[in-house]
């Protein structure tokens, strides 16, 4: 490895998985990555801590695996960014940085909020709106003078709205309603049953009470929501409706909260936004009724590389300030 380079590590912990990506990054910021690791959820708060845990130590202990000169005495990385869903108290803090501790050899760790790298690579500066729709839904954003906030990130129990548990559990509410005979019939009941491999929708609660982690379980339903509609089925496009009203909402509310005018930067992440078009679309389509408007709009497929980036930029500013040292608060 050439002197001008450095280890950087970034972690992105989220509602249902949890990754890891080692990479170089060279005297001009361009990264490689070296080496990959995955685990299960991150999200201490949902998971809880050996569940979360656990998986940062699956994660990152097959990302390390690859690292040049991993077994060499005094081995150490440069910088390292846990982004962790599930982080935003004192005790959850102190839990990821006791875990921490125990791993000098990840050098200086920043430990944020899941959504700071979605920003710091999905906005042209640094500042906008971001929104993250996976298994869960949350919207933030930070103003040019820094100013922070949150909007949603309730967690599946009374929030998540327009998220992939979401449509998820609108396809059970519209199948369940069907079978009941006081819903309009849907396709979504016979790709409910196959995609369990059940006969009869009375076995649903079965399969979801013996799967281990229903929250991930009813997410998993989204695609079918998501193809049923670009199949035409009207049941099936009204959940979507209404999960793409629910998002806009969040990033409206965002928005006026931070004092935007049209043109703010939207940046979006998260395996339901991310991953269809048609569900973007009426996400526009909804945020054009009401102002103020987003533009551009940058799809972040892969936060955890906003993880290096933030790493970098740490790296950088160490090297100006040497006795900056090492931030384990949510704020850096």
């Amino acid at each position: 490895m050439s002197a001008d380079s450095r280890l950087l590590l970034g972690v992105d912990g989220g509602g249902t998985k949890t990754r890891a990506v080692l990479a170089r990054v060279d005297g001009n910021g361009a990264f490689q990555v070296l080496g990959e690791g995955l685990g299960g959820t991150g999200n201490l708060r949902l998971a809880g801590r050996d569940v979360a845990l656990h998986s940062l130590d699956q994660a990152v202990g097959t990302a390390l695996e690859q690292a040049p000169g991993r077994n060499d005495p005094g081995f150490r990385l440069e910088g390292t960014v846990l982004a962790l869903a599930g982080i935003s108290d004192d005790t959850e803090r102190e839990v990821i940085t006791d875990w921490a501790r125990r791993r000098p050899e990840l050098g200086s760790v920043d430990i944020v909020p899941d959504w700071h790298p979605v920003l710091a690579l999905g906005t042209p500066h640094g500042w906008g709106v971001g929104l993250i729709a996976g298994t869960g839904s949350v919207a933030f954003g930070r103003d040019q003078e820094g100013r922070l906030l949150m909007r949603g990130g309730w967690g599946h129990w009374f929030g998540d709205h327009g998220s992939g548990f979401d449509l998820g559990r609108g396809a059970l509410v519209a199948v369940t309603r069907a079978e009941d005979g006081y819903g309009p019939s849907t396709s979504l009941e016979a790709a409910v049953l196959t995609h369990f491999g059940i006969a009869s929708t009375r076995f649903i609660t079965r399969e979801l009470a013996t799967g281990g982690n229903a929250r991930r379980d009813i997410a998993a339903l989204a695609p079918l929501v998501l193809a049923a509609s670009e199949a035409g089925d009207a049941v099936a496009r009204r959940i979507l409706h209404r999960g793409a009203d629910e998002l806009a909402r969040l990033v409206r509310v965002t928005a006026r909260a931070l004092d935007f005018a049209d043109g703010f930067p939207l940046a979006l992440a998260g395996s339901v936004i991310c991953g269809s078009a048609a569900y973007r679309a009426m996400l526009q389509t909804e945020l054009a009724k009401e102002g103020p408007q987003p533009a551009p709009f940058t799809l972040v497929p892969d936060p955890v590389m906003g993880c290096i980036e933030l790493a970098r930029q740490r790296l950088h500013r160490n090297r100006d300030n040497p006795q900056e040292g090492t931030c384990t608060d949510v704020s850096c």
